[in-house]
C-alpha cells in the first residue's frame, strides 16, 4: 500500500493525496472516506484534491483523516495483518508549513 501526494497528471491536473493497494483488493467494498473519495478509471484508489484539504481550514487534520481512514480500509480488504496494527500517526511528523496560514 502507498499513501502520496502527486503534483497532478493527465487525467488528474490540480495535486492530489492518493492511496493506492497493489494488488488490489478484489472485493472491496469502499466504505466513506472522511475527506476525499474513492477514484476509479484509470486506477483505483483514494483521492483527495489538495484543494479540498486547504478548503477544509485544517489540510494537515483532513490529509491525516484520509489517510488514516484509506489505510484502514485498505489493508482490512485485503486481509492483511497490518490491519490488526495500530494505523500510522500521519501527524506526528508532518511539517508546519503543510498548515493552513488563514
Amino acid at each position: 500500500m502507498t499513501i502520496g501526494f502527486s503534483t497532478g497528471d493527465e487525467g488528474d491536473p490540480e495535486p492530489y493525496l492518493y492511496a493506492i493497494a497493489y494488488p488490489w483488493p478484489a472485493a472491496f467494498a469502499a466504505p466513506p472516506l472522511p475527506a476525499g473519495r474513492w477514484h476509479a478509471g484509470g486506477w483505483n484508489g483514494g483521492f483527495l484534491p489538495w484543494t479540498e484539504a486547504l478548503a477544509s481550514g485544517d489540510p494537515v487534520a483532513a490529509a491525516a483523516g484520509f489517510g488514516r481512514a484509506a489505510w484502514r480500509a485498505l489493508a482490512t480488504a485485503q486481509g492483511s495483518l497490518i490491519a490488526d496494527r495500530e494505523t500510522p500517526d500521519l501527524e506526528r511528523r508532518n511539517p508546519s508549513s503543510l498548515r493552513s496560514s488563514g
